[in-house]
């Protein structure tokens, strides 16, 4: 295709890279929380006066409202599909974003926790739906030299929300009575509602116009999107390739049930490992730290506890940078078991140190925070942004959007499932176990078992085309893939990766390298 890297395709990029606000707010919403529960006015709102005279949540409360938003992106997940197929791609994002904003102002207004739950819920559905439609209209939108790029950039946005967050819960505590709380949750409704209107003046994915026959709606769409003529040979070229591709999908298109059919090309084996990749990596703990660790940092004795969340969030967001070059370098299989090993060796490390040091012991409490700093560090690097980039590659073309969107459920189900349980394991009381530092024995244990995981499942991907995956998968294991992946791109003419990003004389050819999320909705 006859794009170059030109001021036009930075245009595009703006256009399309503008979605990965959604992912912004995930960051935002998911750790806002997290310092919003800890406010002295939140619980005297929504909580109790404690034997001591003070205002307390009940582990139940605080399981329930924290958990209750992964219960909602769940469901938000699984239902994504319909919006994304019903209403478009750009309409789509602005509904989710719609719903997100009515769940968002249900919860400043709540008047009680059972109040506060269901707004929870709500931004949950809405964000669910959001976050799993956003690839799909970059994927379909962007320019293919750039599609690795952006998916690794909605990681990235995601890390500044999460550190955001952690920054205006920090400015919230110089705040007096319920706007301290309000005003963190009620901020997201600017976030949400830039996206909304941002999306309004979006063209649509030109393949979601073709899919329903609106072809010249399309190439008006890709010729907004490279900033050029419906004339230009480059958009005419494209356009006709989206119609063949669009064409010959349509020929294949497939059920849920097909995703666990095996099939030519081990469908079934292929869904089941993503399935296996997307649950085992919340299995690390790394939302413990996202949505708990405020209070971690209070109970095991931390000054500044707020501080040193905003710090942890800081980390993540420099510690994600690497992964840019990491992922192409090392690549993903690598990525995956070293990074699982050493999270498991500084979860231990926090787990020990939090035991034998004692409150008071101060060089003690900054030895346990370095250690919190080089997880989240460990985690930023791999299991956060590969296992994403390596859901997007890993099943076949037929199948991909609806073995997307049932990873994504999954990811969001053993999410839900941690952080429901989480406070009834860490917390002091009658119905909870008390852990609280000793909880990280737990975190390093299973982070061992995504290590083994990873070992026994997970193949190299790098590089590959979908073809060429199928023979990865047909021929080879994940143990042996490595060298197997080798032969294939010596045999074959691959594309011609420089830096993780596929040349432009190859942009024919959809590889690994692409970082695709969704290239069809079947």
């Amino acid at each position: 295709m006859g794009y170059s890297i030109d001021k036009r395709n930075v245009i595009s990029a703006v256009f399309v890279g503008f979605a990965s606000l959604g992912g912004f707010i995930m960051g935002f919403d998911t750790s806002v929380i997290s310092g919003v529960k800890e406010l002295p006015a939140w619980k005297q709102r929504f909580g109790y006066l404690d034997e001591t005279g003070t205002y307390a949540i009940t582990t139940s409360d605080e399981s329930l409202v924290v958990s209750i938003l992964s219960a909602g992106t769940f469901f938000g997940a699984l239902s994504s599909g319909l919006f994304a197929d019903g209403l478009g791609r750009r309409l789509a994002l602005i509904v989710t974003s719609i719903l997100f904003m009515a769940g968002v102002a249900v919860q400043v207004g709540a008047p009680n926790i059972a109040a506060f739950a269901v707004g929870r819920a709500i931004t949950g559905y809405g964000l669910g739906a959001m976050v799993a439609c956003i690839p799909t209209y970059q994927s379909e939108c962007a320019p293919k030299s750039i599609r690795g790029a952006l998916v690794m950039g909605s990681q990235l946005a995601t890390t500044i929300g999460l550190l955001l967050a952690a920054v205006v819960n920090q400015a919230a505590l110089k705040l007096s009575g319920e706007k301290s709380w309000r005003i963190p949750i009620a901020v997201q409704i600017a976030f949400a509602g830039v996206l909304c209107l941002g999306m309004a003046f979006l063209p649509e994915s030109p393949r979601y116009y073709i899919k329903k026959g609106r072809n010249e709606d399309a190439l008006r769409s890709i010729s907004r999107l490279r900033a050029r003529s419906e004339t230009d040979p480059a958009v005419i070229e494209e356009y006709e390739e989206m119609v063949k591709s669009t064409a010959a999908s349509d020929l294949n298109k497939s059920s849920y049930l097909d995703c666990f059919r095996q099939g030519t090309n081990k469908t079934r084996t292929r869904i089941l490992t993503g399935l296996g990749f997307l649950g085992v990596q919340q299995l690390t703990g790394i939302n413990f730290i996202f949505y708990y660790g405020t209070t971690f940092f209070v109970n095991s004795g931390i000054k500044n506890a707020y501080l040193i969340t905003v710090l942890t969030n800081v980390v993540n967001v420099v510690a994600t940078l690497p992964a840019f070059i990491l992922i192409d370098r090392m690549g993903r299989r690598s990525l995956l078991i070293w990074g699982a090993f050493f999270l498991c060796v500084f979860q231990l490390i926090i787990a020990i140190a939090g035991v034998t040091i004692s409150v008071e012991n101060a060089a003690g409490q900054r030895m346990l925070v370095a250690f919190v700093f080089l997880y989240v560090c460990a985690f930023a690097v791999s299991w956060g942004p590969v296992a994403w980039v390596l859901n997007a590659e890993m099943f076949p073309l037929n199948v991909r959007a609806k073995g997307l969107s049932l990873t994504n459920a999954t990811n969001w189900a053993v999410n839900f499932g941690i952080s429901y349980s989480v406070p009834y394991l860490v917390n002091e009381g009658p119905q909870s176990l008390g852990l609280g530092a000793r909880v990280y024995f737990l975190w390093g244990a299973l982070s061992m078992l995504c290590c083994i995981y990873a070992y026994f499942f997970i193949p190299e991907t790098k590089g590959l085309t979908l073809e060429q995956m199928d023979m990865l998968f047909l021929h080879s294991s994940p143990r042996k893939s490595a060298a197997y992946r080798a032969q294939l791109l010596r045999e074959a003419s691959a594309p011609s990766i420089e830096d993780g990003i596929p040349s432009l004389h190859h942009a024919d050819s959809q590889t690994s390298s692409d970082h695709e999320k969704v290239t069809e909705k079947s």
